[in-house]
């Protein structure tokens, strides 16, 4: 869910990067002709030759996965002790895992023959003191039901829990191992992190590129390329680089999936990452702990939140945002195994009849001007989306066009992320997200986030049933347990935050991922993308190759 700002990489710099890539300017049409055609040639040879891969993509936040580098994908420098493959869970590091009786040890087995990018062994200390150092970091993963990690000898190391932690095993493939030997603080290792996975750390220029190498002596399976280049910019400045001939693969945005460009195919990926829209449950003039404002008039308003969520035309949003690359969804985790897609299965699309019924019910009176009113109160509220997001601007601009025929007036807004951050608590927002991870559900509703400030449970949503579902499903002593509670905590037949019961979030879309791919090359076959701006088709980048 969490967007953070980022700085492109202009053109000019692009140029400087990819001096093979990019040719000069010249007042000649047949020069410009032949330098591009050369710009082709040795790309094409760079890939035939298997010397470099490059990617236009999103990276954010530091590269020292204690503070959360890999959370939206693979780290590529780091080993992990699980990893996940297309919404599965995998050994990485990890040959075997137990849980004792209570629940409250997990003790994992990791191979033997690791090494660091620096030559040194990987043991289960390395593990051990990387768990900790990220549970005294307080990063973005929570590890916070975690007592402490010991490592019991070079090959075995214990998670002792505060309390049973059912989830575990989906963190465990969220934290990318560091070597305890040479990490002095987050600030230095981010600089120049090392690893034991399949790519070894070369350079990054911040808000540039990154530039990574092939690890020889990697493990598992090596990548076919020598080198990676992840050039670093939004998806709407990716189509153009692809368009230059500077990049090999580039997450562009929809309204790009039609265009050609010669030389590339687009290739739609599928997905679980969600667009949705948060509504602020609680009625406004509040604070956060922060200070920050809190909640909303109209969308406090339970009536407002059902309406929009029954009566808004979700495959018409696909079709005309999407282009049709995605799915309607009345449940936002409909794809994972703790979600009620067949709970909500019964909702039409677009009722709009059923919204305006809700409405008039609850007493929104429809207005001279068209829009409803209550108790003085006008349907009228702010949509606010990321300002350089071109995809949830136009989900946003669809979403108040469909308003107006409920008599809701919807204004998109545009913001810089900060600030929206900011907001969040009291502006209804569209909003992506979208991991493997059921703790997901605990980060969107449980009231311990509901007065921060922050991405977590940004609608404000408090419910002490729901509270309840989520720590006995967090302290489940069974996966198929863990995963009912989970399924009770968006709804129990009787209450819930999803459209069944508060509507607190009113589920849109899963958003397919397009990407813009240079003829030839080879992704490895189909991978479900999560919410990962633009990095989780990394996830099998050993197996990518050039076949002209």
């Amino acid at each position: 869910m969490k967007k953070q700002t980022r700085r492109l990489l202009s053109l000019g710099v692009c140029a400087m990067l990819f001096l093979s890539a990019c040719s000069s300017s010249s007042s000649s049409t047949s020069g410009s002709a032949a330098a591009e055609s050369a710009a082709q040639v040795d790309n094409a040879k760079r890939l035939e030759d298997k010397e470099e891969v490059r990617i236009a993509a999103e990276l954010f936040g530091s590269l020292d996965p204690c503070t959360g580098w890999g959370e939206y994908g693979e780290p590529l420098i780091q080993s992990k002790l699980m990893k996940i493959k297309s919404a599965s869970i995998e050994n990485d590091l990890a040959t075997e895992y137990s849980v004792s009786e209570d629940s409250l040890t997990w003790t994992f087995k990791i191979r033997d023959d690791v090494k660091f990018h620096d030559g040194s062994k990987l043991t289960a200390s390395d593990v051990a003191f990387t768990f900790n150092n990220t549970k005294a970091l307080a990063g973005s993963l929570d590890l916070s039901n975690l007592k402490e990690a010991v490592a019991i000898d070079d090959t075995t190391v214990e998670f002792r829990m505060n309390e049973p932690f059912s989830s575990f095993l989906y963190v465990s493939a969220a934290l990318g191992i560091v070597p305890e030997k040479t990490y002095v603080n987050s600030e230095t290792y981010a600089k120049h992190p090392i690893g034991s996975g399949p790519l070894k750390f070369v350079q990054y220029d911040e808000g540039q590129q990154l530039i990574l190498e092939r690890n020889d002596d990697y493990y598992g399976e090596k990548m076919k390329f020598k080198r990676f280049v992840m050039v670093l910019m939004e998806s709407s400045s990716a189509y153009a680089a692809a368009k230059a001939g500077e990049v090999d693969i580039a997450l562009v945005d929809h309204s790009m999936a039609e265009t050609q460009v010669e030389g590339y195919s687009f290739k739609p990926m599928e997905s679980y990452d969600y667009r949705i829209l948060s509504m602020p449950c609680t009625k406004g003039g509040n604070t956060t702990e922060q200070g920050d404002p809190m909640g909303n008039d109209v969308t406090s308003d339970i009536a407002i939140r059902k309406a929009l969520a029954v009566g808004l035309n979700r495959q018409a949003i696909v079709d005309d945002v999407l282009e049709g690359y995605g799915e309607p969804i009345f449940d936002m985790f409909a794809k994972f195994p703790w979600g009620i897609a067949d709970e909500v299965a019964h909702f039409k699309d677009g009722d709009v009849e059923a919204a305006k019924k809700i409405l008039d019910d609850a007493g929104w009176v429809v207005g001279a001007d068209g829009i409803r009113e209550k108790d003085g109160v006008k349907a009228s509220f702010e949509l606010l989306y990321g300002a350089s997001a071109k995809e949830r601007q136009a989900v946003a601009l669809g979403v108040e066009q469909q308003a107006k025929e409920l008599g809701i007036e919807i204004k998109p807004t545009g913001k810089d992320w900060d600030e929206i951050k900011k907001l969040g608590k009291s502006q209804a927002m569209v909003l992506g997200g979208g991991q493997y991870n059921p703790m997901a559900i605990k980060n969107l509703f449980d009231s311990e986030y509901a007065d921060q400030s922050g991405w977590s449970n940004v609608v404000g949503y408090k419910s002490d049933k729901t509270d309840e579902y989520i720590k006995k499903a967090i302290n489940a002593t069974t996966e198929e347990e863990a995963i009912e509670y989970w399924r009770e905590a968006l709804w129990d037949g009787n209450e819930g935050p999803s459209i069944l019961g508060d509507a607190v979030y009113v589920p849109i879309c899963f958003a397919k991922h397009v990407y813009i791919v240079r003829d030839g090359m080879d992704l490895g076959g189909d991978i479900i993308l999560p919410h990962d701006h633009g990095v989780a088709i990394m996830e099998n980048i050993t197996k990518w190759d050039y076949k002209k």
